[in-house]
């Protein structure tokens, strides 16, 4: 399982916890973008999970490689999500 790519990024808190929000292009279903949320720093700190049902597209170093694409994104956001993101 990988993503190529993310992109449309935002931030959503929901019971305390911050989220963040993208639409991913998965290798399986290229061309199809999926809504998709994960955090960073909780309880479940590298699991990518699918918006529409909850269901977990991918833990571990998997979702390590989908939050290094998040950081990329934002990144090239400017100053205001690299404060967000450290």
């Amino acid at each position: 399982m990988a993503i190529i790519g993310i992109r449309g990024l935002s931030i959503q808190k929901e019971s305390n916890t911050i989220w963040y929000h993208f639409k991913a292009e998965v290798e399986e279903n290229s061309g199809n973008w999926k809504y998709m949320k994960m955090q960073k720093g909780g309880d479940n700190s590298n699991n990518v999970i699918y918006l529409l049902d909850n269901s977990t597209y991918c833990t571990g170093d998997d979702g390590l490689a989908v939050w290094n694409k998040i950081k990329d994104l934002g990144m090239s956001g400017g100053k205001e999500w690299i404060e967000i993101l450290l």
